[in-house]
């Protein structure tokens, strides 16, 4: 029997209508609101090391997202406002288990650029290290899905070259189910966006893309 994980972004879980995992059989989805590369990487690493799955869909978000893990309430009390709002409807931070938490987790504000991440971007971003850090992410959930013997697939939110020139040999790019990204492949197929996100009916649409990849039984 199969059991299916999907992870990414909003663009992967969404409270307000059904995302396109609603639309694939026997499903999980551990999609974070907001998050970037690295922590959808890690909430896999932790989920598969807890639980069997027969397949994997990771929907990389855009690479140029950064979280930041908060300790304390201080750094709490300004990266709440910017982060994600998740399943409660408020904005939490979220920590490697899939939990919404107030403390001791990451916050996820997507491609919004203030409080600490306006002085990140400002001062600090480097648009190739977020590409490296990217196919590190991609290379590190690949290896352990070959070492786990779980059946993979990629797709992403961005058209693929968004993502940069790969720089490490053992990324298996034949992964990637197709190098046009879920925004600019449904907006050809004329579905438009409303704050940013496609309608319930769009990730119908693009659960068929989906689908072409994962092999399933």
């Amino acid at each position: 029997m199969n059991k299916v994980l999907c992870a990414g972004c909003s663009h992967t879980r969404e409270f307000h209508w059904e995302p396109w995992p609603f639309y694939i059989k026997d499903t999980v989805n551990v999609g974070i609101r907001g998050a970037g590369p690295d922590l959808v990487a890690k909430r896999v690493i932790v989920e598969l090391s807890q639980n069997q799955y027969t397949h994997l869909v990771i929907q990389w978000p855009d690479p140029n997202r950064w979280d930041l893990y908060i300790e304390d309430k201080e750094h709490a009390f300004e990266a709440l406002p910017i982060s994600g709002m998740q399943k409660s409807q408020k904005r939490t931070l979220s920590n490697l288990d899939g939990n919404e938490v107030e403390l001791d987790g990451y916050c996820t504000p997507g491609s919004e650029h203030r409080g600490y991440m306006k002085t990140y971007y400002k001062q600090y971003y480097s648009q190739r290290q977020h590409q490296i850090n990217f196919w590190n992410c991609v290379l590190n959930v690949q290896l352990l899905c070959e070492k786990l013997d779980i059946k993979y697939a990629w797709t992403t939110v961005l058209d693929l070259w968004e993502y940069g020139e790969c720089p490490f040999n053992f990324v298996d790019q034949t992964k990637f189910i197709q190098p046009i990204g879920m925004i600019t492949h449904l907006q050809n197929k004329g579905f438009l966006t409303k704050n940013d996100h496609f309608s319930t009916e769009a990730h119908l649409e693009w659960s068929k893309i989906i689908k072409t990849g994962l092999t399933l039984d």
